[in-house]
């Protein structure tokens, strides 16, 4: 065991390791940064960013493969016929809705129409009856009248009167 040589020794403050002593002073926003011996300026920030938006850039102007003016050839046919596709169930569907509200339509008519054939045939029955019930009447009056006419004859013969009572 080794003993301390002097007070100051013993009163010494050791560092102890935290974490800004590891990753180093917090930034201008207040964010803490690694240390990067001397990469971390803004100048190489600005650096770094320039290239690789200058890759970005260079990437557009890279000769496309042979094959894609193909492909958009083929995807714009596609897209046409897609279309077209597109405009012919539109009309089938317009088409289809226009005759569902015709049946529609044609429906409301003919119950309209039931509705006037009914009470026409109802007043037609009405009358129908009323007629076979007058000619019912005036059938039993004739008959009652011949009935009466005969009788009458055939008692007038015997000395009885023409008239009927």
């Amino acid at each position: 065991m080794t003993h301390a040589r002097n007070w100051r020794e013993l009163t010494a403050t050791r560092p102890v390791p935290t974490f800004t002593s590891i990753l180093g002073a917090a930034d201008w926003f207040a964010r803490p940064r690694v240390r990067t011996n001397g990469m971390e300026r803004r100048g190489f920030r600005v650096g770094v960013g320039c290239c690789v938006l200058g890759l970005v850039a260079a990437s557009g102007c890279v000769k496309a493969p042979p094959e894609s003016a193909q492909r958009l050839a083929e995807t714009k046919k596609s897209e046409i016929e897609l279309e077209r596709q597109l405009y012919q169930l539109e009309d089938r569907l317009l088409g289809a809705q226009a005759a569902v509200h015709m049946w529609q339509e044609i429906g409301r008519r003919h119950e309209q129409v039931s509705v006037v054939a009914c009470e026409n045939a109802g007043r037609h029955l009405e009358g129908m009856v009323k007629h076979f019930v007058h000619q019912d009447e005036k059938q039993r009056a004739s008959h009652r009248h011949l009935a009466t006419a005969k009788f009458s004859r055939s008692h007038a013969g015997m000395g009885g009167s023409l008239t009927a009572d």
